[in-house]
């Protein structure tokens, strides 16, 4: 599940369980990249536990302004009366352009079949490429490896060739190895 993805569900549930609008937006916008579906849920949680003077969410409550000043700086949103917010021009272009990124992003699920031998894939793709490398873990989780290291998983899977496809289409093929496993060696601990 993509943070893309976990925003959708958050406001969908924000929808259904009707709760206020600025703890959401507060826990989504400064939660870090990654940050689970549970994790939310438990920054959500804390926020709400705290109560209005804790440290917690008085220091989510600056980011949360802080990301808003930056917003209105870039043009993207402004005040008016009552000190209501809306999106500007450039905030719909920008907002536009999000969404046709998403619509653009790679699938992560792939047809699993399974395999006799263990796959090892190991990875070491730059820092500047993180949304790649987010890609690239969420597409081994799906297809049911495990994770050895953050760079390192194993699994009984063959490799779909479409999921080969997406990798040279990211350029990230080249920093991918995959290895087929025979024997167990010292990593029979693991399987």
């Amino acid at each position: 599940m993509t943070r893309g993805d976990i925003a959708i569900s958050i406001f969908e549930r924000l929808l259904d369980v009707a709760q206020t609008a600025g703890e959401v937006s507060t826990v989504l916008i400064t939660s870090p990249y990654g940050t689970s579906y549970r994790g939310f849920e438990k920054r959500l949680n804390d926020l709400r536990s705290r109560g209005a003077k804790g440290t917690f969410q008085s220091v989510q409550r600056q980011r949360f302004h802080a990301y808003i000043s930056k917003l209105k700086r870039e043009g993207f949103i402004r005040e008016g009366a009552l000190k209501k917010l809306s999106l500007t021009e450039a905030g719909h272009g920008y907002l536009k352009n999000l969404l046709r990124k998403k619509r653009a992003t790679l699938p992560t699920h792939y047809a699993v079949q399974k395999s006799s031998a263990w796959i090892i894939v190991s990875f070491d793709v730059p820092e500047k490429e993180r949304r790649k490398r987010a890609w690239l873990r969420e597409a081994l989780k799906n297809l049911g490896f495990r994770m050895i290291h953050k760079s390192v998983w194993i699994g009984k899977v063959k490799i779909p060739e479409r999921f080969l496809h997406n990798l040279r289409r990211q350029n990230i093929w080249g920093a991918v190895e995959i290895f087929e496993i025979t024997k167990g060696g010292t990593l029979k601990h693991i399987i």
